[in-house]
């Protein structure tokens, strides 16, 4: 076998050439096809390995219609609950050899629909969205008329006929108050997401629920609800901590609300009980340790995935609607 060392990256004929066979007999090689003889699809494999030569998948792509890709739209990679679900999504992918893009809208539809149309320009097969609240669907409605699989996680579609991998938001909630109620708690504060967002406005459902189930009156002077940013959780909590009957517990309605009011309490000197919706790194170290409802991001991404391939595979059949059930981990 000649040894031909090629000036830039290797191509499918530069590997040709050392095997001693033609253009073809590679393809067929690469496409696991049955047409060559051992002694020849040994002779490639091994100019294969010589060359380093990796096969141009765009190339492929455009030959077959695809691309072998699968595009992720989250509100914010950084997020430590989306970022699980990229995760997952991505090993998840892996054994199916098709390859994740993701980006994040954070919170913006503008942002959203360019990071969209960046997607679907490079051709992904399907999409996994997590869509801004006041988006407007219409693009995604096209996409999925032309055969793009669509399918939502965390957050329903509004208008659009499609799959969808959610949470038992409200139920979650709901298990969370009322394991504050059975520790003696009737002033119970939510410091909460923004109004319209559908994660948001279900934990504060399930928040109401619990307090109805227990025959306890829903005081909104105890809601807050905004940007989870420090300004705001500390100002909230100090302005509910100003009346003349003030919250003696809090449930944060995700994350990064949770740290929010763990920083608020420290600077406000005060110690409620607090259960997050949502898990953080080392809450269980926590000085009292956090106690929270726990998503499951890794079976939501596992579960979007078994939707997106069965519907590239063909199957037609109608729109679901998959709710995963959230864990109360109780630590304190």
């Amino acid at each position: 076998m000649r040894r031909i060392v090629p000036a830039a990256r290797p191509t499918l004929k530069d590997v040709a050439r050392v095997a001693g066979v033609g253009a073809g007999t590679v393809s067929r090689v690469l496409n696991h096809q049955n047409r060559v003889s051992a002694d020849t699809r040994a002779r490639v494999l091994a100019a294969i390995a010589q060359l380093e030569y990796r096969p141009d998948a765009s190339a492929g792509a455009l030959r077959r219609g695809t691309s072998g890709s699968i595009g992720l739209l989250v509100e914010d990679v950084a997020d430590p609950f989306y970022s699980q679900l990229n995760a997952t999504i991505e090993e998840a992918l892996i054994p199916l050899d098709l390859t994740l893009l993701t980006a994040s809208s954070a919170r913006s539809p503008e942002r959203a629909m360019r990071a969209l149309q960046g997607l679907v320009s490079r051709r992904v097969d399907a999409l996994i969205v997590t869509f801004p609240e006041d988006a407007d669907e219409t693009f995604l409605k096209r996409e999925g008329a032309a055969g793009t699989a669509v399918v939502f996680v965390d957050r329903p579609p509004r208008s659009l006929d499609a799959d969808s991998v959610l949470t038992n938001n409200r139920g979650g909630a709901k298990r969370a108050v009322e394991h504050l109620i059975a520790r003696g708690h009737s002033r119970i504060a939510l410091v909460n997401d923004r109004q319209g967002l559908y994660t948001a406005d279900e934990r504060r459902a399930g928040w109401q629920q619990a307090h109805a189930t227990a025959g306890l009156p829903s005081d909104l002077r105890l809601v807050m609800s905004g940007s989870p940013d420090d300004r705001f959780i500390e100002d909230a909590l100090r302005s509910m901590l100003a009346l003349s009957d003030p919250p003696t517990a809090v449930f944060s309605g995700n994350n990064r609300i949770a740290v929010g009011v763990l920083r608020a309490l420290r600077a406000l000197g005060v110690r409620l009980d607090h259960v997050g919706f949502d898990d953080l790194e080392l809450s269980d170290l926590l000085d009292p340790p956090l106690t929270v409802v726990a998503q499951d991001p890794y079976a939501m991404g596992r579960a979007a995935v078994e939707r997106v391939v069965s519907r590239m595979a063909g199957d037609e059949g109608p729109a679901t609607t998959l709710v995963l059930e959230p864990q109360l981990v109780i630590r304190s």
